[in-house]
């Protein structure tokens, strides 16, 4: 999939986001650091049409950034653009499961896991939501086996609370 160019700019002290357009005229932002106090999200809004959202760079976010995150949202919304979200870094995840408007459509995201046989922390998984939506509609994460001693792993977190975000 090509994407043509659109712009590169700090939105913040800490956050990067590179926006490009696909074919279609999808726009396509990718979002790396921190989203906190020192971010201004609201150049994503001008986006019209369609929006998918990379967010597996972002490595943080404060509860000024979720206050950012739902503005970008609620503006996204109220232009009648649809926003995608794939490979949903797990600190988003947190945030949007307990944040009723920081919610979006989730294509992708990442899930923790650790072995109780060897203790092995396998790297968050990332999960798609389409090839696994069974288990997510139940409340369950996909099963992964540990990398080191081939056991079925558990989730780091609750799915109960950890899978809330899916509901939009």
């Amino acid at each position: 999939m090509s994407v043509r160019a659109g712009w590169r700019k700090s939105l913040g002290a800490s956050l990067e986001v590179e926006l490009g357009y696909r074919a279609d005229g999808t726009g396509s932002a990718t979002l790396t650091g921190q989203i906190d106090e020192t971010s201004d999200l609201s150049p994503l809004g001008d986006v019209k049409g369609s929006l998918v959202l990379d967010l597996a760079a972002v490595s943080y976010v404060n509860s000024t950034g979720v206050r950012a995150w739902v503005r970008l949202l609620r503006k996204l919304r109220s232009n009648g653009t649809a926003v995608s979200i794939r490979r949903c870094s797990i600190c988003m995840v947190m945030q949007m499961s307990f944040v009723e408007d920081a919610k979006a459509r989730v294509a992708s995201f990442y899930a923790p896991y650790s072995c109780a046989r060897c203790g092995a922390d396998g790297e968050p998984e990332l999960v798609d939501c389409t090839t696994h939506r069974a288990d997510l509609a139940a409340g369950r994460f996909p099963t992964r086996q540990c990398p080191r001693c081939a056991v079925v792993m558990s989730p780091d977190e609750d799915p109960e609370s950890y899978l809330l975000f899916l509901s939009e």
